[in-house]
């Protein structure tokens, strides 16, 4: 269980949160699903992330912090969450769950995913729950930054996140501030959805463009 980057004190919570309701059913009247535990965990990580991107951004408009929010505590994300913590392997299902891959649907691994989190709160508080929410989506995110990253310039990089996150518009203003037409300096801001998300110099606006892109992406990872 060490992936789940979390120690229960009480075993039993955490034997409930990977408990799908196919399970359940199928073996012990008594057992309980993970289905009150996932209630809970959505109301911990919706305000663990309200929080977060309140503080993080700080003269961001109501709007694009709903857009990234919902984002981040959609059921694709959620599921890539579970994913990369190995939650998968961990979750009891039923025979006939497991038969028709249940392991691998994104509502089975997102419903877990919030029934985990809904255990650690009630096993310690909400700050810790907090902090098992920061890591594991920094965790997650920073992987996933680095194979979206991989082999592409940040222009390109930056595109494709946003495209599979909010589908938002993103913008660049670039003019040239300084030198000669030979020895020319470039300043470019990255705007998305008119938020400004990075800035950047370079001796070409290609350069310069590129510079802010890498800002916005490393600015992203640290959601």
């Amino acid at each position: 269980m060490a992936e789940l980057c979390y120690k229960f004190r009480d075993l039993k919570l955490l034997k409930e949160a990977l408990c799908h309701s196919s399970y359940a059913n199928e073996t012990d009247a008594s057992l309980s699903s993970n289905e009150r535990l996932e209630f809970l965990g959505d109301a911990v990580l919706e305000l663990a992330m309200t929080d977060a991107l309140y503080k993080e951004y700080k003269n961001s408009k109501e709007g694009l912090l709903s857009e990234i929010k919902s984002s981040l505590v959609k059921e694709s994300t959620l599921a890539m969450v579970a994913l990369n913590i190995g939650l998968d392997r961990m979750i009891s299902l039923g025979k006939c769950e497991e038969t028709t891959g249940g392991r691998h649907r994104q509502s089975i691994l997102a419903d877990a995913m919030e029934a985990v989190i809904g255990a650690v709160f009630l096993d310690s508080d909400f700050e810790t729950a907090k902090a098992f929410i920061n890591e594991i989506y920094e965790k997650t995110f920073q992987n996933y930054l680095q194979n979206v990253y991989s082999g592409e310039e940040p222009k390109s990089a930056l595109q494709k996140l946003v495209q599979q996150s909010t589908n938002d518009i993103i913008e660049y203003r670039t003019n040239m501030v300084s030198g000669s037409d030979h020895n020319p300096t470039f300043y470019s801001e990255v705007y998305i959805s008119k938020e400004l998300m990075g800035s950047g110099k370079g001796s070409s606006k290609k350069r310069a463009e590129t510079a802010a892109a890498r800002v916005a992406l490393e600015k992203l990872q640290q959601l």
